[in-house]
Parts: C-alpha cells; structure tokens; sequence
C-alpha cells in the first residue's frame, strides 16, 4: 500500500487547517494534489521523474522538508528512538524531547562558542592597532606560510 492513500484520513485529523503540506514524491499524484488544493492547502511536493504533465514546484519549500529529513535522520542516531525501546508513548515524548534539546544546545553552544572566540580575537587585534598606533610602530600583520 502506498502512503498516499493515508493522505484522506491525515487531512481529516481535528487540528488547525495548514497553510501549506511538505512531502516527497511519494506523495505526488493528481489526486492529492486536488484534494490538497480544494481544501485550501498549498502542496509542496517535488513532481516524480517519470510524472507525464510536469506540474510547477515550490524547490524552495522542498528544501525546508530537506531540513526536517535531516532532523529526523540526527535523532534516529540514537539507538533508542530508532528502535523504539519505551513502551509506553509517554515515555518516548519525553526521551524524544530529550534528544531533540541535546541537538539544539550542542548547535547553540558551539554557536556561542565560535562568537565568543571571534570576540577575543577582535579584542586582541584592537589592542594590538591601538598599542601599534600609539607607539608609532606600524601596524604588521602576520603573512600565512605557503607550503
């Protein structure tokens, strides 16, 4: 069975109505895309290779359903969400949430980290024009060595 035949019943789930839908090209046929459109939903899905009438697609927004692939790729490097050890769900939201914090501090400290770095270094060569200046010396920077 292919997942497109689960696009009616994901569509009729009782949540807010999306503005725009992010699938693969699975999810590509005429008839999705149809149902996607009457129901007000903008469907961002790359055409299929083999697809006869070539229809228009957004890249830009197929490039967005790259970066939640990606995601999802990061936190199944943990054994445990990709085996899917709890068994209760409660238990894998939360180790879920668990993993998905680890992802971002790591990204938000090394941030940090790299900023802090380009702080001192700017500080440092501050002082350095400054004591240069002040002195009459020239200011001399050093040249990489070419190998």
């Amino acid at each position: 069975m292919s997942d497109y035949r689960a696009v009616p019943a994901l569509l009729d789930t009782p949540v807010t109505n999306p503005k725009a839908l992010l699938a693969d090209k699975g999810y590509d046929s005429d008839g999705v895309r149809e149902s996607l459109l009457w129901r007000g939903i903008l469907p961002i899905i790359s055409p299929k290779v083999n697809r006869r009438e070539q229809v228009v697609c957004n890249f830009r927004g197929s490039r967005d359903r790259n970066h939640v692939e990606r995601l999802f790729s990061r936190l199944k490097q943990s054994r445990r969400i990709a085996t899917r050890y709890d068994k209760t769900a409660s238990s894998f939201l939360g180790f879920l949430s668990l993993a998905a914090a680890k992802l971002w501090l790591r990204d938000y400290f090394n941030k940090a980290y790299i900023s802090s770095m380009k702080d001192r270094v700017n500080l440092k060569l501050r002082r350095y024009m400054t004591i240069c200046r002040l002195s009459g010396r020239p200011v001399r920077f050093p040249t990489p060595a070419i190998h």
